[in-house]
């Protein structure tokens, strides 16, 4: 069962009319394409794939796997820290991991960057009134944050309980400066225990500028016109739709750590238009408009290859999974036999071939297919109308009225199996639908597509529960999938990450189980049984994880790596050539 991560074979074809060795150009521009506009630049309350592509350039963390060796590297920190164990004390048996903040460290103003500013963030977060659900999730896993008083760059972050990635856990939060998100220093006398504590809420609104702190933290204008972050540039222009400019800061600090990946700058600013269409985009990357895209259709990827051979091509294996979210709270999809019944109906072997020229890797669940905690044994749901069709009369939805429509009473009424399928502009979701659609519609389920923009859709309809499928992506890091946010329970609320509201006391079970076991063969087994149990569930419809499809033009050399978004720009060079005129 046993499988690795690997990098596919990156295709690089040289220009054949090239007569001079590259001239390495030291301000340079870089122009991106992004297939949609990232909204919000803050990765606390950034929801969308654009927005991730760009907020790494602008905000770090205390160390990230880097990209070139996959291995956990410090950036802000000096160095990586090693797990102390706690045998006394209110967290007895828990573990705590102590870090230091390089000295040369400064934000955009020339001010430190802090221990304070780490804890400010948390505190943020935690504030009642700071709209960042899936934040809280993920950092009330961390017990305490507490400061060195004698060392203002160094803190210790305290896990009440072992953590298998508590490492990781504590190392990866972007955070930001205090002295420009809270002035007034609101939050700083308030500790971040009584900010998680509901019973002390209504005593901490009662504080001067406690809820103006949220009004003002929430507020677009620190998403988008004063994004502050550690990062190496800053934002420097943004035009809605149109793009995103950033330039790297002046005497930038991180130039005297040119080993670390996130700390390097090489262009001087990167330029990420926005561009829906792709063929538009396609067009503009053969022009030399644009010098980096991300490919989403397999057949405009071929032809690229074929026809266009002066272009560098890049597939590395990516670490993320498609899936049809099903709200397992409708009425008419909590029942795991109609959940299975339209996973049935999908035929993603098909859709590969067509949407991903083939470069994709099936998967049953959560786990990507190439990681060793993949539990091989069970096999991908294939396209099976007459087995679909048997799931739906076992579940009771039969057409009793002859309109072609299978129906059921529910609560008394007469409810039909017609269901909304949420998608985007996107080629993926689109071409999901039709193939969904293709197969249900004979078989007696209705199926309404509605397309809407994928900030409206999770505003209005995964946050409230109103949907009833949605194509959706997870990208993982380098590391194992930690499932929590995702599918356990605790999240399964309106407004959480578990968008699906999957709920299972066995696979909460195992997911706390798994934040907890060392044992590696252990996990593997923990990994295996959970599979198994969403397996049977059929929460949503698991699709695949691609390989990405990336196109740059010869003037640039990116960063390539299985690390998301599969590109980095940091560390790329731009080569330009004289040609002969034959």
């Amino acid at each position: 069962m046993k499988k690795t991560i690997f990098l596919c074979v990156v295709i690089v074809i040289q220009f054949s009319c090239r007569t001079d060795a590259p001239i390495q150009n030291e301000d340079f521009t870089i122009n991106v394409r992004i297939h949609e506009d990232p909204q919000r630049i803050n990765p606390i309350f950034s929801t969308n794939t654009a927005a991730r592509e760009i907020f790494p350039y602008i905000f770090l963390q205390l160390a990230e796997f880097d990209p070139k060796t996959l291995e956990l590297s410090p950036i802000l920190a000096t160095e990586i820290p090693s797990k102390q164990s706690i045998t006394s004390g209110t967290f007895a048996g828990g573990e705590s991991y102590t870090f230091e903040i390089l000295e040369e460290a400064i934000w955009s103003d020339g001010s430190p960057i802090l221990a304070s500013d780490y804890l400010f963030t948390f505190k943020a977060v935690s504030h009642p009134a700071v709209n960042a659900n899936s934040w809280k999730s993920y950092l009330n896993q961390i017990a305490e944050v507490q400061l060195n008083e004698s060392n203002p760059k160094q803190l210790t972050v305290i896990f009440a309980k072992p953590m298998k990635q508590g490492l990781e856990i504590a190392s990866s939060i972007e955070f930001f400066p205090e002295h420009i998100y809270d002035p007034k220093g609101v939050l700083a006398t308030i500790p971040l225990a009584d900010l998680r504590n509901p019973e002390k809420h209504t005593e901490l609104e009662s504080i001067d500028g406690f809820n103006a702190f949220a009004t003002q933290f929430n507020d677009v204008r620190f998403q988008q016109d004063n994004c502050t972050g550690s990062g190496p540039y800053t934002l420097d222009a943004w035009e809605t739709d149109q793009f995103i400019k950033i330039s790297r800061k002046e005497n930038w600090w991180g130039d005297k750590f040119p080993e670390r990946t996130f700390l390097q700058a090489e262009p001087k600013t990167i330029i990420f238009n926005v561009i829906p269409d792709e063929i538009t985009a396609i067009t503009q990357l053969k022009s030399g408009q644009i010098d980096f895209m991300t490919v989403s259709n397999g057949e405009n990827f071929k032809n690229l290859m074929s026809e266009n051979p002066e272009l560098n091509f890049h597939t590395p294996q990516l670490t993320h999974f498609y899936y049809i979210g099903m709200n397992n709270k409708s009425p008419k999809l909590s029942d795991k036999r109609v959940r299975r019944a339209i996973s049935h109906l999908v035929d993603v072997d098909g859709f590969i071939e067509q949407m991903e020229y083939g470069k994709a890797q099936r998967t049953v669940g959560v786990i990507l297919p190439f990681r060793e905690e993949y539990n091989s044994d069970l096999k991908p749901i294939e396209l099976d109308v007459e087995k679909a069709k048997e799931l739906l009369d076992e579940a009771g939805w039969k057409d009793t009225n002859g309109d072609g429509i299978r129906d059921k009473i529910i609560l008394g009424q007469r409810v039909e199996l017609v269901l909304d399928m949420f998608v985007t502009s996107g080629l993926l979701g689109q071409r999901l639908a039709l193939f969904l659609n293709e197969k249900a519609k004979p078989i007696g389920i209705g199926m309404n597509t509605v397309q809407k923009t994928n900030r409206t859709i999770v505003a209005d309809h995964l946050n409230t529960g109103d949907y009833d499928l949605y194509p959706m992506i997870i990208r993982s890091a380098v590391t194992e999938y930690d499932p929590y946010t995702r599918w356990h329970s605790d999240n399964a609320t309106l407004g959480g990450r578990n968008v699906v509201q999957y709920v299972n006391p066995e696979a909460d079970r195992l997911i706390e189980e798994l934040q907890k076991e060392l044992n590696a063969e252990k996990r593997i087994q923990l990994y295996a049984e959970l599979q198994a149990i969403m397996y049977e569930d059929q929460p949503a419809v698991f699709l695949y994880s691609p390989l990405a499809k990336l196109v740059s033009s010869p003037r640039i050399e990116p960063l390539i790596s299985v690390k998301r978004p599969g590109y980095f720009l940091q560390t790329a060079n731009v080569n330009e050539f004289s040609f002969s005129e034959n």
